[in-house]
């Protein structure tokens, strides 16, 4: 039907943006979709819902990206309401709205683990790990990610994975656990062929770790290596 050629457009252009981030060219089709879902009597597809904040909130609108967003945080599907409440709880960090921002990012994951959402658990642990870090409690930041790491194995490719072992070092570091920042720093080696430049901040938090663990030569050893390679 028109509505569902209309809704598959939009969440095609949807899932394209995403690699690069180039909503403003959304706005048409997310229009169209949004608006045929209502001609249907029934509500958007999520993603359309999740276009549709992406393009207000790319242009420099977090609060009206928020106040589109609330229309959905009672949604009768739980993965709208997870998924609207966890964009919400990102746009709210960006505003310097941590403590909201936590609560919604909570609720969120409560509902994606209600649901067994894997793909959604394991975005509000990440996020969950930020605001963690952000307020200085790395053991929490840790736990989340790990979390986040075990439930992304099957979603995951290498590159993914060598992400959260490279989070998940730094954090040690600054925990003093240099021995299990040697484990997950040796797991992210494994995968960092995978994703282009990261083999520089591994050894940026490897130099730390050698740093912290009083090998001045090596630390220096390390940065000097990555500013010769323009990295």
């Amino acid at each position: 039907t028109d509505v569902e050629t209309a809704e598959a457009r939009g969440v095609c252009a949807v899932i394209a943006a995403t690699a690069d981030s180039g909503y403003d060219s959304l706005g048409a089709l997310m229009e169209a979709a949004a608006a045929a879902a209502d001609a249907g009597g029934r509500p958007p597809h999520p993603l359309i819902v999740y276009g549709q904040s992406q393009i207000v909130r790319f242009r420099g609108a977090g609060a009206a990206a928020l106040e589109l967003l609330t229309g959905y945080l009672g949604s009768a599907d739980p993965w709208t309401r997870a998924a609207a409440g966890l964009q919400s709880a990102d746009i709210l960090h960006d505003l310097g709205r941590i403590e909201e921002a936590s609560r919604y990012c909570d609720t969120a994951l409560t509902v994606f683990r209600d649901i067994e959402e894997s793909w959604g658990v394991v975005m509000a642990l990440t996020f969950r790990a930020a605001l963690d870090k952000l307020a200085g409690d790395y053991r929490g930041a840790i736990a989340a990610l790990e979390q986040a790491a075990a439930a992304s194995r099957y979603l995951a490719d290498a590159s993914d994975l060598a992400w959260f072992y490279r989070q998940l070092a730094g954090l040690r570091v600054r925990t003093g656990d240099y021995a299990g920042a040697h484990t997950v720093l040796d797991l992210a080696d494994r995968g960092v062929w995978a994703q282009g430049d990261l083999g520089a901040y591994l050894r940026l938090i490897r130099a730390e770790h050698a740093w912290r663990e009083g090998d001045a030569t090596e630390a220096t050893r390390l940065c000097e290596e990555i500013l010769r390679d323009g990295a």
